[in-house]
């Protein structure tokens, strides 16, 4: 196992330098995958570092896909105990993606960062979910979202022209924050500038259009709102 690693890790580094950049790797024992990630280079900045801060006991899964501007200042941190599920995909364009201890991100996911992506201590991506930070998204410890759920800090500004590709209208830029022990149910949508506070649970198929959420709450619909405070009674309908 270690000799594969020790491999895989001298074939990113000779990539990221034949491209103008380099590798630096602070590894603990125990870093493990059923397959070598495979490795992807777009075009991008020339003359950066790449910096892998693995944990003990970091399982990279199989059939990962790692996305590098190899000459820009990238950072990928994993801390103990953290697992990646089949086949998930991890893009950093000058960016840090920094995981605390225990966090598992499951089969099919997307993590893409450009800014600082954060997910602390034990929380958890569950199967096709997709976090995109330009400038900044925390999911803080014990947060917890399900299958096939979007959080993204950012969109491109809509004018109604029918001529101009909406890729080259202005980007519209603000961070995401849930905070600690949060659960967002399946297929629901976080958007750029929503703060939902702490012990809060996010209906299925909810879409949060920016601004603060209440901690402790039970939040739902499309546009999201607050429907009640969580450990209050329900009122039934007449």
């Amino acid at each position: 196992r270690r000799a594969r690693f020790r491999a895989w890790v001298a074939r990113l580094d000779a990539e990221l330098r034949v491209r103008g950049g380099r590798l630096v790797l602070e590894a603990e024992p125990g870093v493990r995958f059923d397959s070598p990630p495979s490795l992807k280079f777009p075009e991008g900045p020339v003359g950066g570092v790449t910096t892998l801060r693995l944990g003990l006991e970091v399982d990279l899964g199989r059939d990962m896909i790692l996305e590098l501007w190899p000459g820009a200042e990238n950072l990928l941190e994993a801390g103990e105990g953290t697992a990646f599920g089949r086949a998930t995909k991890v893009q950093i364009r000058s960016g840090a993606i920094r995981l605390g201890r225990g966090v598992q991100i499951r089969d099919f996911c997307v993590v893409k960062s450009l800014g600082e992506l954060v997910m602390e201590d034990f929380s958890i991506l569950g199967h096709g979910t997709t976090l995109h930070a330009e400038e900044r998204v925390t999911l803080q410890t014990m947060v917890g979202l399900a299958e096939y759920v979007t959080v993204i800090d950012s969109d491109h500004d809509a004018d109604g022209s029918p001529e101009v590709h909406f890729m080259a209208q202005p980007l519209r830029v603000a961070p995401v924050l849930i905070e600690r022990n949060t659960f967002v149910a399946a297929h629901s949508t976080v958007l750029k500038g929503t703060h939902i506070g702490p012990g809060s649970v996010v209906g299925a198929g909810a879409v949060l259009t920016g601004g603060d959420y209440a901690g402790s709450s039970l939040i739902a619909g499309a546009p999201a709102r607050v429907i009640r405070p969580l450990g209050s009674p329900v009122v039934a309908r007449p």
